[in-house]
């Protein structure tokens, strides 16, 4: 599926730390470094950090 992300012009990958584990997020950046690799196709990556929240 990354893979075919990255062809069809993604250049960006957000992870969201809000949710999931270290574990999660570890594994799907190998897989994303695989399809990168696979495509030789670059790909950013945004870290969304958990912070501050204001709900109302």
């Amino acid at each position: 599926m990354l893979e075919k992300l990255l062809r069809a012009g993604m250049n960006v990958a957000r992870f969201n730390f809000s949710h999931g584990t270290h574990e999660y997020h570890q594994e799907t950046l190998e897989n994303l470094n695989i399809a990168m690799q696979n495509t030789q196709i670059l790909c950013a990556v945004m870290l969304d950090t958990k912070g501050p929240e204001i709900r109302t």
